[in-house]
């Protein structure tokens, strides 16, 4: 699979229809390199169209010239928890002359719709710590039809998804809350 990656690109992967990692192929250089944990900045979360997105700030601790980014990996192991690990490439030595630079990488990451509405989550990205409060909840409807002349058995005819939004006034019923498709 070595041979099919090209260096300094991005990759992704998903499992089940969720992301579940990025990862950048490292380059040739002359100095042994190493994964580590990246130092976190700022982690901040959003509420997108297509569900929450993580915006996370970490930095190059060693410097352009000797550190670069590589990727991170989401764990959602827990129901209410979010785990994810952001890491670069370093150099292994540290009697190697490197710039001065401490760059910036801000990554982007879409943790979809999969959050219950009204239940509060917590992303831990390398220990630094922040929670949200999920405002709606995807569910997907089937249509069903009989399948033949089999009794008990039916085939999917037709799929949607829908968004329920909590309510935003104390006392409104689960009954009358909005709808969107």
């Amino acid at each position: 699979m070595k041979g099919d990656l090209n260096p300094g690109e991005a990759y992704t992967v998903t499992i089940n229809g969720d992301l579940a990692l990025s990862f950048t192929v490292p380059g040739e250089t002359s100095n042994a390199m190493v994964k580590r944990e990246s130092p976190i900045e700022s982690v901040a979360v959003a509420e997108t169209d297509g569900g929450y997105n993580l915006t996370v700030v970490s930095r190059l601790p060693k410097g352009s010239s000797c550190s670069s980014f590589n990727g991170y990996h989401i764990n959602r192991r827990f129901f209410d928890r979010v785990e994810v690990t952001v890491t670069h490439f370093e150099v292994l030595e540290d009697n190697v002359p490197c710039t001065r630079d401490l760059p910036v990488a801000v990554t982007e990451i879409q943790l979809g719709d999969n959050f219950e509405s009204g239940r509060a989550y917590t992303l831990s990205v390398n220990g630094e710590e922040t929670a949200f409060l999920a405002r709606w909840t995807r569910l997907r409807l089937r249509n069903r039809k009989p399948a033949g002349n089999h009794l008990g058995r039916f085939s999917v005819v037709g799929e949607s998804t829908i968004y329920l939004s909590p309510p935003d006034r104390p006392g409104e019923s689960p009954q009358n809350r909005s709808i969107s498709q």
